[in-house]
């Protein structure tokens, strides 16, 4: 079941600034949407309906909440360059997806993605060593020391992450999965 939830692994935190993987974890922003494109432009409609495992969401469910997420990620992400160790809104991400913009058409997103992600890339882009190094405190993590390079492996994750998940689902449609 570990492998269904964390198709990638677990989220591993860079704990020290390196300029290369800085700029991989970027362009792991940067490819995302085009990556999830590729992948699901082509499903039919039963397919959004799939989910990864038992218990999981599905392909549309997934679609909206990387939205959701990479969206309070640039707002973080402004929060924390503007402001000196901003508190961080939290939201509740089972709740979101029980409202009703998750079920509307999944493809829509994939604009609003990419847009998203235009100004993700924007900014982590313009960052130098010192800025990666701007805190922000996050209340679901008390205690931790979060910056921006935190910031920047966690989105990077959680955008593979969850293609992780798009992938079985499309490997499920096409009768290919384990």
């Amino acid at each position: 079941m570990e492998h269904l939830r964390f198709p990638i692994g677990r989220y591993q935190r860079p704990l020290d600034y390196d300029g290369d993987l800085v700029q991989s974890l970027i362009e792991k922003i940067s490819i995302l949407p085009e990556h999830i494109e590729m992948l699901v432009v082509s499903w039919p409609g039963e397919t959004w309906e799939t989910s990864y495992r038992e218990g999981g969401w599905n392909g549309r469910e997934i679609l909206h909440h990387i939205l959701d997420s990479h969206l309070n990620c640039l707002l973080r992400l402004k929060w924390a360059l503007t402001e000196d160790s901003p508190v961080i809104r939290t939201y509740l991400q089972d709740e979101w997806a029980r409202l009703a913009d998750y079920q509307t058409d999944p493809l829509m997103v994939i604009p609003v993605l990419k847009g998203i992600h235009y100004k993700l890339v924007t900014l982590f882009s313009s960052m130098n060593e010192e800025a990666y190094g701007r805190k922000l405190i996050h209340p679901e993590h008390p205690g931790s020391d979060l910056d921006l390079l935190w910031l920047l492996g966690l989105y990077a994750w959680h955008g593979e992450h969850h293609l992780g998940h798009l992938k079985i689902i499309d490997q499920l449609r096409s009768g290919a999965a384990d």
